[in-house]
């Protein structure tokens, strides 16, 4: 059996591959038939609710086809589902008819009678002008129970909205600004700066972001896309920063910047954030406080707050921290970088309120490494921006227990960030329960195997006893169709001169 760890690689990776088995459970092969077959086209108006009736049969799923046209100037697109009496999903495609199901440009898939697609100029597909094709599916082999009874008919609503992006605000150089990614605007908001002759650099910096918001950039001219934007910041940090120089390509210039802020990922809640522009290319004074952070007695609290994201260039993962001067054991492949090598920049941040995403606050280095067993050993070693920490700066950290003592049966708990459970684009910490269900050798390595949910972003975390001891780092999933196993790696396959260093840091 191989084995292939599980990590938070992009945004939409597992979104694809769900969609992609869900396709080829619900989809019979009469499906790819009946999309051949010449259809008729309901046209779909913006600020329009259009109510419909979806006729369905036992022998080949039911579906609607509209049309709608997108003008210049829009900036994004929402099409939302709802009123359904079944399980209907939502398909989209740009220029064409659609043929298949599994080669949209966008589709809603969910067990909700609900579904939303939104995209836009920042959405990858990007949003064009011109004629988009829609479907309405019911892709289930029989009819569906409404009121108790078979239906062969699915009443339904839909409706399309058009956003235009076009509200602009000001930027004043060192002054804060609050502000909120709205979904009823795409998710995005705009701003300009006007820069003078002076000016030794542009300087944007986004702080307490609840998500993880990108930045796009570009002179003279509101930017609408990646491709028209002077400058692209993007990457799986919230608290992006951004610096523009007489030597940046292309270079600083006196005139007025247009920002575009962000998130890439849709969401149904608002995400605050804060932007501030400078001048000046060096970090922020108010940027550079390093807050101590909270040493709690209670056992669980210390595991909450031990329990870190840890962010790569690659991908982000879980991480713990076992020492008081912030040593942190991680898999491997969570600061793995796409050339197979360790990730430039690892980022570090902290969970400061249950409820929240985690707070970006430190970076750190990677103390030791062991790809083969998929573990590494990193350690803080300055703040967000590059400041050094304070002295005596301490850290609360989960103690190591024995592994070896695991039984199977025996209560278990996990900590981490998964990739999904969030409302946007970054989720607050999430704790799961399960039991050890087993034990299993795949070549020179020993797994504990647990039934507890876990999922992509959960690698590197926090598997506890129930004395809240560290007994294990959870490591790769295994999905079947009747469910799923975890595996987890014990701390007893930490090197023997890691643990040393982790007690050497303790004393």
């Amino acid at each position: 059996m191989q084995l292939v760890p599980f990590r938070f690689i992009g945004r939409f990776h597992t979104t694809l591959l769900f969609f992609s088995l869900v396709l080829s459970f619900l989809l019979p092969a009469s499906q790819a038939v009946a999309l051949e077959k010449e259809r008729s086209y309901r046209l779909l108006t913006p600020g329009r609710v259009s109510s419909e009736t979806l006729d369905v049969s036992d022998d080949a799923p039911g579906y609607l086809t509209y049309r709608f046209t997108v003008p210049e100037g829009v900036f994004g697109v929402e099409v939302q589902l709802f009123d359904s009496a079944a399980d209907l999903d939502l398909f989209v495609q740009y220029g064409s008819e659609i043929r298949s199901y599994d080669q949209v440009d966008f589709y809603s898939m969910s067990d909700n009678y609900n579904e939303t697609i939104f995209f836009s100029r920042l959405t990858d597909p990007t949003l064009k002008s011109g004629v988009y094709y829609l479907d309405v599916a019911y892709q289930r082999n029989s009819k569906p129970r409404i009121d108790g009874e078979r239906s062969d008919k699915i009443p339904f609503s839909l409706s399309l909205r058009f956003i235009d992006g076009k509200a602009i605000s000001a930027l004043s150089a060192g002054t804060p600004r609050e502000a909120t990614l709205q979904p009823e605007e795409g998710m995005s908001r705009r701003f300009f700066i006007d820069v003078p002759k002076d000016a030794g650099a542009l300087r944007l910096d986004i702080t307490d972001a609840e998500a993880d918001i990108d930045l796009l950039v570009s002179r003279d001219n509101p930017v609408a896309n990646r491709e028209e934007a002077d400058y692209v910041k993007e990457s799986f940090l919230g608290r992006e920063s951004l610096v523009i120089t007489g030597k940046s390509d292309p270079p600083l210039e006196p005139g007025r910047y247009y920002i575009t802020a962000f998130d890439q990922v849709s969401s149904d809640h608002p995400e605050r954030f804060t932007i501030l522009s400078t001048f000046d290319r060096s970090v922020p004074e108010q940027l550079k406080e390093i807050d101590p952070l909270p040493l709690p007695s209670d056992e669980s609290e210390i595991v909450l707050l031990s329990t870190v994201e840890v962010i790569g260039t690659a991908g982000k993962g879980s991480g713990c921290l076992v020492s008081k001067d912030g040593l942190i054991l991680t898999n491997w492949h969570v600061v793995e970088n796409y050339d197979g090598k360790v990730s430039p920049s690892i980022y570090i941040a902290v969970n400061l309120d249950n409820s929240i995403p985690p707070k970006e606050l430190f970076q750190a280095e990677l103390v030791e490494s062991d790809p083969d067993a998929d573990l590494a050993l990193l350690r803080v070693d300055k703040g967000l921006n590059g400041e050094l920490l304070p002295s005596g700066y301490g850290f609360p950290y989960i103690t190591i227990g024995d592994s070896a003592s695991l039984r199977i049966g025996q209560p278990l708990s996990f900590f981490g960030y998964p990739g999904i459970g969030g409302t946007g684009s970054r989720a607050s910490i999430s704790v799961t329960r399960g039991i050890v269900s087993g034990f299993e050798a795949v070549g020179d390595r020993l797994f504990i195997k647990t039934d507890a949910e876990i999922n992509s972003g959960n690698s590197g975390g926090a598997a506890v006893d129930v004395y809240y001891q560290l007994i294990g780092i959870p490591t790769v999933i295994i999905g079947e169709e009747g469910g799923q196993i975890a595996y987890v790696t014990p701390v007893s396959a930490v090197p023997e001169a890691w643990l040393k260093t982790i007690n050497l840091h303790n004393l």
